[in-house]
């Protein structure tokens, strides 16, 4: 073999490993759960759907609460949601800030399907699932299987504050409070009223001071006490209650009966809260009333 051969060969030897090390694929990063990270998201993006916030839930003898924020790789995954597993208790499988969920919108108002994970031994597998928000504070998810669990297939789950607002109103100074809750349930504490005054107490006297003598004050002048409105006639009857029907319009209710004191939108289905009433409309149109 000549010289110019040979160093053929010693150039050939010295690319070839090198283009498999750059063939070779990368292992995934995995990332860090922060459970303080995934509160605060939920507190930043709890008003843009009402399915976000921190669900919990018990059966089978355990409980758990599933932190459900926006999907941040909604465009791979296909989902626009992604519940995280907050555990209180040891699960078999699980771990703290495992995925639990993945869930899209439907076209009903309220309405969410998606997948739920299951694990059994060494192996995880995920099913279909439908979710229903029922009113502010409750969730109803319905599990898509066909074995036996102790979990069952159907959870109701309850929504909780965020942990920041709940130690907001249990850190603020006591005074009254208004609106303790917004139209998501979410409990958001506003103080009202003005600090009281302290009594005056007045300059101490030098005994050696003069005696001061007041002036005496004018009587004030009689005044007459005003007169009474006759009483209302008794034989006038009371006016009739206000009723709220079937298939009457939102202008019409709010005629009847004022403003609501709150109102809740789930897209087309519009809830009005009333002292003694709720309302559902849905498509502008009463559908029930509570």
């Amino acid at each position: 073999m000549n010289i110019k051969g040979l160093l053929c060969l010693l150039l050939l030897m010295s690319v070839v490993p090198l283009t498999h090390a750059a063939d070779k694929p990368k292992k995934p990063v995995k990332e860090k759960f922060d459970l303080n990270q995934v509160l605060q998201t939920v507190a930043l993006e709890q008003d843009a759907d009402p399915i976000i916030g921190i669900w919990s839930g018990a059966a089978g003898g355990y409980t758990w609460r599933t932190a459900i924020i926006k999907n941040p790789n909604a465009a791979s995954d296909g989902f626009e949601f992604v519940g995280f597993l907050l555990l209180q208790q040891p699960w078999p499988g699980f771990r703290n800030g495992e995925i639990q969920l993945l869930l899209n919108r439907t076209a009903a108002p309220g309405e969410y399907a998606g997948k739920e994970k299951w694990k059994r031994l060494f192996i995880t597998w995920w099913e279909t699932a439908s979710f229903e928000i029922i009113d502010d504070y409750h969730l109803i998810q319905t599990n898509n299987i066909n074995f036996d669990t102790p979990l069952g297939s159907v959870w109701r789950l309850l929504r909780e504050l965020p942990p920041e607002l709940t130690r907001r109103a249990a850190d603020a100074p006591s005074a009254p409070a208004a609106d303790a809750a917004d139209t998501r349930g979410r409990g958001h504490v506003m103080q009202t009223g003005e600090s009281q005054a302290r009594p005056v107490r007045p300059a101490p006297t030098s005994p050696n001071a003069p005696a001061v003598i007041p002036e005496p004050t004018p009587a004030p002048e009689p005044t007459l006490a005003p007169i009474a409105p006759p009483p209302p006639p008794t034989d006038v009857p009371p006016p009739p209650p206000k009723t709220i029907s079937l298939g009457q319009t939102r202008d019409e209710v709010v005629a009847i009966l004022g403003e609501p004191q709150k109102v809740v939108k789930l897209a087309a289905k519009e809830m009005l809260y009333y002292p003694d009433m709720k309302v559902i409309l849905i498509d502008q149109k009463v559908t029930d009333v509570q």
